[in-house]
């Protein structure tokens, strides 16, 4: 058990912690774009490290959910356009999640030796952040510490262990650091330095492996293409379309039509003959009402074949929380096309790990993401919205393209680098060529259950920690009586 020093009790008030949370906020805030510093965010936790030395559980908490509250005040700020005063509410529910995991840490530290708190902090973390970001009705993946990489070479070990996994990794260096320097004797945290260094060296083994086999399992190339445009009519879709050269497939955005195509003939009718004139086959969003005399509907993205007749269909599994944004959808499964197996996630299914990983699993070549960020949403979020794309690659060894309203349009290979993007917000047309893929990564067959065994981890901690707490109690109280 960790005790912390005199030194650092006093060398650390309260006015001085709270400056340390925020000062480490904005440190992995700058880890993100529009600033993407990214390597602030291999250091930028050992602040709120050094703000949590000596406190209880319950005051670990607090600090570390006012630095939850600053990080997500700093990093999606842009959720002001959308919901103004309210954001800040957003932001202390989201903050939750950084309030669990200092009350974890805190218990760790109270119960377990350093060695023991290295290991655990990175996993309690993911833990708190898998369960944010995966696991309740306002799930919210934005902030997830793994996506700040996404520029970097680490992000090739989310073919291994997905982007939780990076954020592991990017935990255990912070708490690796901070231990060596407040504990240099302790011989038990070097050791921590070895163990991490060989699992780091496993898995980049396994990616490399993994990456040399999944290479040899291209099927066939094909061209494909993105259209965006925001909320424009159906015929500045075909106009941008004109300007691309010989393609197979054509993504849109989710919305393309924000109507149901049996409603709307004329519309529909349009796009039919897109994919008519190109010959190829054509993925557009719109909506799939469940009767005609009612306003519920699926939020839908349908394909069509080279005749402009229906292909297949998905509907959206997560809708967008506090929008009309339709029921929830359930199941992944393929469109099956003469080209290749399509594995379709609309928009805000795509920034979540489940729904691309799981249509790859029963059988997608490629993925396909048609996706709807309004532009009055603002460039910072179009910019960091990139990154979710881009690890949905490498996590699943899949091209990804990624049709969006307003930009940023983009067509990704399976280690994450962009083929082709999108310059502007206005309509514009982008293609390049892509690969049908066959193997399935090391994340889609096992990693996946990374963030699940953090997640039951930490309830476990949680667990233990309540049940001592409650046989202290009694005793608490037996002496006060006396």
């Amino acid at each position: 058990m960790h005790v912390a020093s005199p030194l650092l009790r006093a060398a650390l008030p309260a006015t001085g912690r709270l400056s340390l949370c925020v000062i480490s906020a904005a440190m992995v805030a700058a880890a993100f774009p529009p600033v993407n510093l990214q390597f602030l965010m291999w250091v930028g936790l050992l602040p709120l490290l050094l703000a949590l030395e000596g406190l209880s559980p319950r005051d670990c908490a607090a600090h570390a959910g006012v630095f939850g509250f600053v990080l997500f005040a700093l990093t999606v700020h842009w959720l002001w356009n959308l919901f103004g005063v309210f954001s800040a509410s957003l932001f202390v529910i989201f903050a939750l999640s950084y309030a669990l995991f200092g009350w974890l840490y805190g218990q760790a530290r109270q119960r377990l030796t350093p060695a023991a708190v290295v290991l655990l902090t990175p996993t309690l973390w993911v833990g708190a952040e898998y369960l944010r970001a995966e696991c309740w009705a306002l799930r919210f993946g934005w902030g997830a510490l793994g996506y700040s990489q996404a520029d970097t070479a680490v992000m090739q070990l989310a073919s291994v262990v997905g982007v939780y996994g990076v954020t592991w990794l990017l935990v255990l260096v912070n708490a690796l650091l901070y231990f060596t320097v407040t504990l240099p004797a302790d011989r038990s945290v070097r050791l921590c330095w070895l163990a991490g260094s060989l699992l780091v060296g496993g898995i980049k083994l396994s990616e490399s492996l993994s990456r040399k086999r999944s290479e040899r399992r291209i099927e066939r190339l094909l061209r494909a293409a993105c259209v965006q445009g925001e909320e424009v009519a159906p015929e500045q879709y075909e106009e941008a379309a004109a300007t691309l050269g010989h393609v197979e497939l054509m993504v849109l955005p989710e919305y393309a039509l924000h109507d149901d195509p049996a409603w709307d003939i004329a519309s529909a009718e349009v796009f039919s003959r897109i994919a008519r004139r190109h010959r190829a086959y054509l993925l557009y969003g719109c909506l799939r009402h469940t009767t005609p005399q009612q306003a519920q509907f699926f939020n839908t993205a349908l394909m069509l074949s080279p005749d402009g007749n229906p292909a297949g269909e998905y509907r959206k599994r997560n809708p967008l929380p506090f929008f009309n944004d339709g029921l929830p959808g359930h199941g992944s499964q393929p469109i099956t096309t003469s080209i290749g197996r399509i594995g379709v996630a609309v928009c805000f299914d795509g920034d979540f790990e489940k729904p691309c990983r799981e249509v790859t699993a029963h059988g997608a070549q490629l993925l396909a993401i048609p996706t709807f960020d309004s532009r009055t949403w603002g460039d910072a979020m179009r910019r960091q919205h990139e990154a979710f794309p881009r690890f949905r690659a490498v996590e699943t060894g899949m091209y990804v393209v990624r049709a969006a309203s307003s930009g940023y349009s983009m067509v990704v290979d399976p280690k994450g680098r962009v083929l082709a993007r999108a310059r502007t917000t206005e309509p514009e047309a982008i293609q390049a060529r892509v690969g049908l893929r066959e193997d399935l990564t090391w994340y889609v067959r096992w990693g996946w259950l990374w963030p699940r065994v953090c997640l039951a981890v930490s309830g476990l901690l949680a667990a233990i920690s309540m049940m001592c707490r409650r046989r202290r109690c009694p005793a608490t109280a037996v002496v006060t009586a006396g």
